[in-house]
Parts: structure tokens; sequence; C-alpha cells
């Protein structure tokens, strides 16, 4: 029998103690089956159940030692298929002995993908799920396709970004497809989809939140401003995040220090160097630089994670301060006669950078 297939007739004979048919009188049977969901009919097809979920009956015919019946179950099993004269259950060997026989129903053709166990609810990024899923190859009806052996089944991002870990294509063994090695290396609440060939009814997976995973490297969030004015906190600060080696930021990071100097360049920073990360987060809110250059940032950090550098940051003068002796003149020289050496005077800003777009 083949689930939700053709009916399976049923003929039910009574005999005596001898073994004799009995071919008189009138006796009520009921119909039991071990799967409780099969369904007994008086007709090979149509009209309605002649049992509840458990039970059905009819009545013999005086002149007849037999009566047949249909049966149809969903269920894939080797179900046992009972006839008695007892309500509400089978009474075995007490008044008239009961009638068993087996039916074997069989799964019908594969329809759709089942999920059998979720992957774990929760996970950290870049590692396999505690709990890796298994999908069922099944039919219709819910039946295990136990003799599926060769459906593909495939997992991807449902909700999410990015592209899961490990190995996405399974072979199913039996019906079942055992993932062993899933994982995702974004920090969000992600669900998984789940496919197969040739292609049957997908599934989808229940949310799986990742976390990140442990600090990494640092990362700059808000670069500083391209370009800044010597000993004038630059307009746009630089902001930096202390990140696993997925990018993902780590949440729950208060107690990194991150340290901001020059990486190319000559001097050094002003303003307040060292900040401690919030959530992860380093906030720079009054560096500066005294040298009329282009210069770039390094940051690094307490515990060490790798470092981050900044890009070009054009530092130009600020406003013209004093005049400065480039060159000296000549330390001796002839009366009227020019000097050798001729001086040269700098216009400069405050910190010593020359004013280059003094024209005035």
């Amino acid at each position: 029998h083949t689930a939700g297939g053709a009916r399976t007739p049923i003929t039910i004979y009574r005999y005596d103690a001898y073994d004799n048919l009995v071919i008189t009188g009138t006796q009520t049977v009921y119909l039991y089956s071990e799967s409780l969901i099969g369904s007994f009919y008086l007709n090979e097809s149509g009209g309605s159940p002649i049992t509840s979920v458990q039970m059905s009956e009819f009545y013999f015919n005086e002149a007849d030692a037999s009566v047949a019946v249909w049966y149809q179950d969903t269920y894939a099993g080797n179900w046992k298929i009972t006839a008695s004269d007892a309500t509400p259950n089978p009474d075995g060997p007490t008044g008239i002995r009961d009638a068993e026989q087996y039916i074997t129903v069989l799964p019908a053709s594969a329809s759709t993908l089942a999920i059998f166990r979720q992957p774990s609810t929760t996970a950290t990024a870049g590692t396999a799920f505690g709990q890796q899923p298994v999908v069922h190859v099944r039919d219709a009806y819910g039946n295990l396709i136990v003799s599926d052996s060769q459906t593909q089944v495939t997992a991807s991002i449902h909700s999410g970004t990015g592209q899961l870990l490990g190995t996405r294509t399974i072979t199913a063994i039996n019906g079942v497809a055992t993932f062993t090695n899933l994982a995702h290396q974004t920090a969000e609440t992600i669900s998984i989809r789940f496919t197969s060939s040739p292609a049957l009814s997908e599934v989808v997976s229940g949310n799986v939140t990742v976390g990140h995973a442990l600090a990494s490297r640092l990362s700059i969030q808000t670069q500083a401003s391209e370009t800044a004015t010597a000993g004038v906190a630059f307009s746009r600060q630089p902001l930096v995040h202390i990140h696993d080696a997925y990018g993902n930021r780590v949440l729950n990071d208060n107690t990194t220090w991150v340290t901001a100097s020059v990486y190319s360049g000559t001097g050094e920073l002003l303003g307040t160097r060292a900040v401690r990360a919030v959530d992860g987060v380093v906030s720079f809110t009054n560096l500066a630089h005294q040298t009329a250059e282009t210069l770039r940032i390094g940051f690094t950090s307490s515990p060490a994670l790798t470092e981050a550098v900044s890009d070009n940051i054009v530092v130009v003068p600020a406003a013209a301060s004093r005049l400065a002796v480039f060159t000296q003149p000549s330390t001796t020289a002839t009366v009227w006669t020019p000097f050798a050496i001729q001086p040269v005077i700098h216009v400069q800003d405050q910190f010593g950078n020359r004013v280059v777009d003094d024209n005035t």
C-alpha cells in the first residue's frame, strides 16, 4: 500500500472454534488500525470513512460468511489491522477471537524538504554552529523517503547578508541530509533556506543569532579630515572600531585602549591621543597636528590588536604670525658691494610653518 494511494481490500470471515465458516446470524465488527490515522471504507473509491479515528463498524448479512472493506492510510509503516467484536478496544481472545493482519504502507514520491533538527539559535561568527541542521526528504504526507540516497540538499542564506561557510550541499542518505560544519561570519540574525536537486518544496529554518568573535583588529570607521590647519583640531575626528577577524564590531569591548600617533610625517599629534573603547567604539575628539605636511595616523591598541592606518591628511599653515630668517646674510662683506649671501626671510605661522600662500 502506498501512502495516499489506492485503497487496499480487506476481506473478513467468521469462523467457529473448529475453523468452520459461520454463515448465519449478524455480527457487528469493529475495525482498528495501529497507525491511528488509517481509514476504512465500504467502497473501493468515494464515500466517507466508516470509522472515526480508531474504529468503524458494519454488519454481516445472515446468509454471508464474509464482508469486504477497503483500507487507506497516509502514514508509512507496517501497521496491524484488527477486526474485533469489542469496542472501544480490541479484546483479543475474549468473546469472538480478534482477526489481525499487517499492512505495509510505503511512502509516496518525494515532495518536500522538512527540518528534522534546527540549527543552533545562537552562534559565534566564523565558528561552526553548535547544533547543525538535519533535513529530511519527505512525501506529501510527511513520511521520510528512506529509499532516497541521491537528492542533494543545499543550504543558503534566506534572511541576512553574505553566504554561509562550510559544506553547503549534502547528499541525502536514506532520506536524511546531515550538515556538519555550517557557520556564518557576519554578526546578525539569519535564517537558512534549504533547497534541493531535484527540486522539492524548500524549507526555511528558525532564526540563528550570530554574535561577534574575539577582538582581532582595529578598523577606521570614520576617517579624519582630508585637510586641516596646523594647530587646529581636525574638523572631522577619527572614529575607530574594535573588530573581530570578520569585521564585526565587538560590542562588549569597554576595556581596550587605542592610541593615535604619526604613522607617516614628522613630530607628534596634539590632543588626547589615547582613548578607551566604549561598546567597541573609540571616539577621538581633539586630535591636531602643528607641522604643515601630509601625514597619516596610525592607531595601535592595548591589548595589542592589528593596527589601522588612516588616509592622507594635508595640514596647511595657520595664519601668518612672525618673520624668520631662513638664510642669514654673509658674515663678511666689502663696502658698497652687495652681500655675497643675501638674506631670505620667511613668513611663518606660530608653529614655524612657512605661509606658502602669502604673496602680499
